[in-house]
């Protein structure tokens, strides 16, 4: 019997699929539905954030049978609401495009035989007004505003002066581990991630 196998050739772990169905029409036609979840990695540009674009991208691959028995033919790709798709992004992101098309792929133990791949786009931008300004400059800001009204005293009172550019350390700590769900865990450092080692610095 032919059976399509696919996989999601460019996710983090293996997909987990939820519902599948199987229809069968008496002319012999077949209807395959499979509803999974899945955790690709994504190709971003956020050295500057919060200012930055994301590419979300989702590449099916056909990595058994050839394109001389499978090809990939897309039917749709929209959000269940097109009118909306704001409302199914989580997050402080703007939806910018979306595209997806068929392209030929080779696999690695067999160059001179084609796959179906299908690469799935969605484009999103960084809401920096409400995201960037209001969780991150605004607090970094009063931070450094309050570290330099700590000067103005006068150094009899060396103690409080001690104990306030301590407790403004804390909170720039503090706002860094409270936005740790905000701000999106990348292995090289941002431009907020600069911001916040530059205010404890200026503390200091």
């Amino acid at each position: 019997i032919w059976q399509p196998v696919f996989e999601i050739s460019n996710e983090r772990q293996e997909r987990v699929t939820g519902v599948v169905s199987l229809t069968v029409w008496p002319d012999g036609r077949i209807r395959y539905y499979e509803k999974f979840d899945s955790f690709p990695n994504f190709r971003s540009n956020l050295a500057f954030y919060p200012f930055g674009t994301v590419d979300l991208d989702l590449v099916m691959t056909g990595f058994l049978q050839d394109r001389s028995e499978l090809v990939y033919n897309l039917k749709a790709f929209e959000f269940q609401d097109p009118t909306k798709p704001d409302d199914f992004i989580h997050g402080h992101w703007s939806f910018i495009s979306m595209d997806a098309e068929e392209l030929p792929a080779k696999r690695s133990d067999d160059r001179s035989v084609d796959y179906s791949q299908i690469h799935f786009n969605v484009k999103l931008n960084h809401e920096t007004i409400q995201a960037g300004a209001l969780m991150i400059f605004v607090p970094l800001f009063v931070i450094f505003i309050a570290a330099s009204c700590l000067l103005w005293l006068h150094t009899t009172y060396s103690g409080p002066r001690i104990q306030g550019t301590i407790a403004l350390i804390l909170t720039t700590v503090a706002l860094k581990y409270s936005l740790s769900e905000e701000i999106p865990s990348l292995r090289y450092v941002t431009m907020t991630d600069l911001l916040m080692i530059e205010t404890i610095i200026l503390i200091l």
